[in-house]
């Protein structure tokens, strides 16, 4: 019997808006499968010794935008790695068509009402710092992403139990791997 962590794809990119748990279930998809583990927005803190927070506020959301897309980059020559990205790097030109075509997109598809409620709880989360985060806000901005997230290889829902969710993310994994095989 074939095992399916061996024919995984080299890179797995978690796409989702901010705070659908893409970090977390990345974690715990990495350490299941035997994966290494890049969190996006801390790579990019780690490189310019900022919060990216600070990063909007001192050289504004192109600038960040632009660090996004140098990290990705980067991470189509990792093997073996799932990659938490933040919540607008699919919208970013190009950046989709490259995670679809050097790894497989899973997108967290978390509930509005989740959301929300993840996001008001931490104030350091970009475009929504300083603000009482509004149910019709969160909404627009998910709305204006939903196609360029709808078209990951893979949805699962980040509303579930981690442990669930990493284990629906293997199954489809491994479906997509089955595809693939000749």
């Amino acid at each position: 019997m074939v095992d399916m962590n061996q024919i995984f794809s080299s890179r797995i990119f978690l796409i989702g808006y901010m705070a659908a748990g893409k970090s977390t279930i990345g974690r715990a998809l990495s350490e299941a499968i035997g994966y290494d583990f890049l969190d996006t927005d801390q790579a990019i803190e780690k490189l310019n010794g900022q919060m990216i927070s600070e990063l909007f506020q001192n050289k504004g959301e192109q600038y960040f935008r632009n660090e996004e897309k140098k990290i990705l980059k980067l991470t189509t020559d990792l093997n073996h790695i799932v990659v938490a990205t933040g919540g607008g790097m699919p919208v970013a030109p190009s950046n989709m068509d490259l995670m679809n075509q050097s790894g497989t997109t899973v997108f967290i598809d978390t509930r509005l009402s989740t959301l929300i409620d993840r996001i008001s709880k931490n104030s350091s989360r970009p475009l929504h710092n300083n603000k009482r985060v509004l149910e019709d806000e969160v909404k627009a901005l998910y709305t204006r992403r939903l196609p360029y997230y709808s078209r990951a290889h893979i949805t699962v829902t980040g509303d579930e139990p981690i442990e669930e969710t990493v284990n629906l993310i293997r199954r489809q994994l491994s479906l997509v791997a089955q595809k693939k095989l000749p």
